[in-house]
């Protein structure tokens, strides 16, 4: 199933609840939907830069990865798309909410 557009998922809440509720909301549902395209955008810069690192050894990739992430969850972001995973539910939910703050 691909995921719901803006209006898509504006759409939906006319239809579950209501219209004013979904009016109410609809400011929440924005900052949302912009939160999720900037994480995006943050996962595609990290991919292109993980990229060149798969040929170095894990030592100094690591280096390069805690050189410009710091100790912190995006630097584990960073590791899991190294080792030419995707990131879960529950790190792009982590990521998602950063961009919120």
């Amino acid at each position: 199933m691909a995921p719901l557009s803006h209006d898509e998922f504006y759409g939906y809440i006319c239809r579950t609840f209501d219209y004013e509720l979904a009016e109410m909301v609809r400011g929440h549902v924005s900052k949302m939907f912009d939160a999720i395209k900037e994480s995006q955008q943050i996962v595609f810069h990290m991919r292109h830069f993980v990229e060149p690192l798969k040929k170095l050894s894990r030592k100094d990739a690591a280096q390069k990865i805690i050189g410009a992430y710091g100790k912190t969850n995006r630097s584990g972001f960073a590791f899991t798309l190294l080792d030419g995973k995707d990131l879960t539910i529950e790190q792009r939910k982590k990521l998602i909410y950063q961009t919120l703050k």
